[in-house]
């Protein structure tokens, strides 16, 4: 199973808790028998200096653009064949309403079932995995 982050870099990196709740994810889904591998970022992180001339750092930026414009899921499709994956578990923080409200949506990818499920939830200590019983009948 491939396990992807799917927001940016720089917002994963900078929070704590989203990093404890990304591993005790990854822990359960290793409990459960998944050989889980981490994906490749596929946003680049944005770097914090300002360019001097802003015009010439859009064009550079161009100039490094795939020639063809891939979605997520094919991205993701691809990075999954190189560690002979069937299934991709993407996992993503949503931009909480509350404050110290973690609100997660998790997209199970199989590709063997041509199946995609996503499972929605505010992050419960108490009930950390609410989806399981879910997962397990897939």
């Amino acid at each position: 199973m491939l396990f992807v982050h799917s927001i940016s870099p720089c917002f994963y990196d900078s929070y704590s808790e989203e990093k404890e709740v990304s591993f005790q994810i990854q822990e359960e889904l290793e409990e459960l028998g998944y050989s889980v591998v981490v994906g490749d970022k596929i946003w680049e992180e944005v770097s914090s200096s300002l360019p001097n001339d802003r015009l010439e750092e859009f064009q550079n930026q161009l100039k490094h653009l795939p020639n063809k414009n891939s979605s997520r899921i094919l991205i993701w499709k691809e990075q999954a064949g190189q560690v002979e994956a069937t299934e991709v578990f993407v996992l993503r923080f949503v931009y909480p309403l509350k404050p110290n409200l973690n609100s997660i949506r998790v997209l199970w990818i199989d590709f063997s079932k041509k199946e995609i499920n996503r499972f929605d939830w505010n992050w419960d200590k108490k009930d950390p995995f609410p989806f399981l019983d879910s997962i397990q009948k897939l």
